[in-house]
């Protein structure tokens, strides 16, 4: 039976898919670790370190996750490596036990199964809020008060009402007359002044008629 350890479930959490930028939000970071699909290629996604010792996930399920162990390629030593294909095609026990994986330009020798363990959330400890969470928390408007309302309605009906001093008055009952509208002014009109023309005298009308020349 595998040794089990607990921690925080936040670091199990599947995450939230958000189309827009194309990942997984809020994943744990065990959750990421899972490599049982690319340790054929040689490849590990994640390495998980508990009490010191450094694990790949291999295994998930329910709030819980089964870890493999590494070793580091000093540890494994001389000893012969194995590949996936040959693990597969053994009829022994199925083991990652010698497969040489590798995460980025760290290189890794899959350790004994007798070292592999199990984690499983704490669920106690609620994990904080993340920030996009915590500012729509921030950002929710207050739902109005029932009695707020209702006392809000009743104070603008107070307005409308005529005091009482006002209804005695017997004027307060009649209509105010309208201002008469002031007749739109117009500007005066503006006045020009002709020059008089000079008359000519009539010796000089006739001979122009003539067509003859004129001398002063």
């Amino acid at each position: 039976m595998r040794p089990i350890h607990t921690v925080p479930a936040s670091r199990l959490s599947w995450g939230e898919w958000d189309a827009a930028k194309q990942k997984d939000i809020g994943e744990g970071d065990i959750h990421k670790a899972y490599s049982a699909d690319t340790i054929a290629a040689g490849k590990i996604r994640g390495v998980i370190t508990i009490d010191g010792k450094p694990y790949t996930v291999t295994g998930l399920g329910n709030n819980e996750a089964h870890l493999w162990p590494l070793l580091t390629t000093a540890e494994w030593g001389e000893k012969a490596t194995t590949s996936y294909g040959d693990v597969t095609n053994s009829a022994d026990q199925f083991t990652y036990e010698g497969i040489r994986v590798k995460r980025g330009k760290d290189q890794f020798v899959m350790g004994p199964r007798s070292g592999e363990i199990s984690v499983q959330g704490d669920k106690r400890a609620a994990p904080a809020p993340a920030p996009h969470e915590a500012a729509a928390e921030r950002e929710e408007p207050a739902e109005p008060d029932d009695d707020d309302e209702s006392n809000r309605m009743d104070d603008e009906e107070e307005e409308l009402l005529p005091d009482e001093d006002d209804m005695d008055d017997p004027d307060f009952y009649e209509p105010e007359e309208p201002e008469p509208d002031e007749p739109p002014t117009s500007a005066a009109p503006e006045v020009f002044t002709l020059a008089p023309t000079p008359a000519i005298p009539a010796q000089q009308m006739t001979l122009f008629a003539s067509g003859e020349e004129v001398i002063p």
